[in-house]
């Protein structure tokens, strides 16, 4: 059976994107969530790039994050948008890897507090992903979310919510 992990971007105190991979595990609550803050990857400063390490890091915790990884079928990222894209603390946990990423199905969940959902930001990281080997199944972007979803994680946008669950078939 594959398997599927939600990646939450965001490494923010006070960040909505909690409440947004709590929504989204609602629909996919066997899938395990990982989450960059509690993670807490530190910067990539390997000797050799990710394909000359052969999947061997001298930090244990980016080893425990790729064999995360390599563990996985499906991804759903949930990101929010900073400056027209997504977070540092992703690109860098996408970067400790190039082909162990390929093949993998995803979706991107975007956010904002603004009226565009975070659309620019998942542009971005749709651009990169498709790059290193990943297909993606579509993505959601979430305007207004502080206003949308509560702390708990329940969407007041039914059709966000059919979408999530249309996109999650799809996987």
């Amino acid at each position: 059976m594959a398997k599927l992990s939600v990646i939450l971007g965001s490494t923010r105190e006070q960040r909505m994107g909690e409440r947004v991979a709590t929504w989204v595990m609602h629909y996919v609550s066997t899938a395990e969530l990982l989450d960059l803050k509690v993670i807490d990857l530190p910067l990539y400063n390997e000797p050799k790039t990710p394909d000359e390490l052969a999947g061997k890091y001298s930090s244990p915790v980016a080893q425990k994050w790729r064999d995360k990884i390599m563990a996985t079928d499906k991804i759903i990222f949930v990101t929010p948008e900073y400056n027209h894209s997504y977070p540092a603390a992703l690109k860098n946990a996408i970067d400790y890897m190039f082909n162990d990423w390929k093949g993998k199905s995803y979706i991107i969940v975007s956010y904002s507090t603004g009226a565009y959902g975070g659309v620019r930001g998942a542009m971005q990281l749709r651009g990169l992903l498709d790059y290193i080997g990943l297909d993606c199944k579509g993505e959601i972007n979430i305007p207004l979310v502080d206003q949308v979803l509560t702390a708990d994680g329940v969407m007041s946008d039914k059709k966000l919510t059919s979408r999530l669950e249309k996109l999650v078939n799809t996987l």
